[in-house]
């Protein structure tokens, strides 16, 4: 599926890399470092959310087969499987970067869990046993990818869930929400000087856009959900 504003599709041959930033994360900056200062810090203080609300959408859809998409803010992914350890069964991690994959291994396997690991593109086909998924979670990862392909990425979560399988997740929006008038000066600031550097490529996201994008992905049957806390788009999607 495509957003009508993000331009003509992009072949799939001729995608660009998408961006690692290794100079900013790395394995010496994620993991409790992350934790401690985006999730901790920029998260409530920053954009306005409480990281309690993205525990609760773990704890709410994470089921028994999952996957992880993005694999920056794991934290909320550990504590999750501490929470809900006799729920999950099997842990898949999918990232195009290998770095932050290799902190999660380590936090996900401390949990009792061996994940699964794939190192690739989420915009190019996932591996055919990824399927029959019941939860894929993403926090706090997507507005760190281009924003014309969100919605490829989103089509693989789609087509790797199981009937009544979930997609859950949160990120940063842009200016042009109502909510950006809340944030502070700094907020603002640090938002525009992420966007430059390219750790962030949200200016032009709202939560309206994503969840348009979400309904063209799952379809009209699907249940989804989307909320605005501060300059943090959270959603729900359900398949059917």
């Amino acid at each position: 599926m495509h957003h009508p504003d993000a331009g003509a599709p992009t072949p799939l041959l001729h995608l660009p890399p998408l961006p690692r930033h290794r100079w900013a994360l790395n394995p010496l900056t994620l993991g409790p470092v992350y934790d401690h200062l985006v999730i901790g810090r920029a998260l409530p203080r920053l954009w306005g959310a409480d990281p309690y609300l993205i525990d609760q959408l773990y704890d709410g859809n994470i089921g028994p087969l999952h996957l992880e998409l993005g694999t920056l803010a794991t934290g909320f992914l550990a504590h999750a499987l501490d929470a809900q350890r006799h729920a999950v069964e099997q842990v898949h991690l999918l990232d195009h970067d290998p770095a932050p994959v290799r902190v999660c291994t380590r936090r996900v396997r401390a949990q009792g869990y061996p994940p699964h690991r794939h190192v690739l593109d989420p915009r190019h086909p996932w591996p055919s046993h990824v399927r029959g998924l019941d939860s894929v979670g993403s926090t706090l990862w997507t507005h760190t990818l281009p924003a014309a392909h969100r919605d490829l990425i989103f089509d693989r979560v789609a087509s790797a869930l199981a009937p009544g399988g979930r997609f859950f997740g949160a990120a940063v929006v842009g200016p042009h929400d109502t909510a950006a008038d809340l944030l502070t000066p700094r907020a603002r600031h640090r938002r525009a000087l992420y966007n430059r550097v390219g750790l962030f490529a949200n200016l032009n996201d709202t939560a309206r856009i994503y969840r348009h994008l979400l309904t063209r992905s799952f379809g009209p049957t699907a249940e989804v959900h989307t909320r605005l806390v501060g300059a943090v788009v959270l959603w729900e999607v359900t398949t059917r």
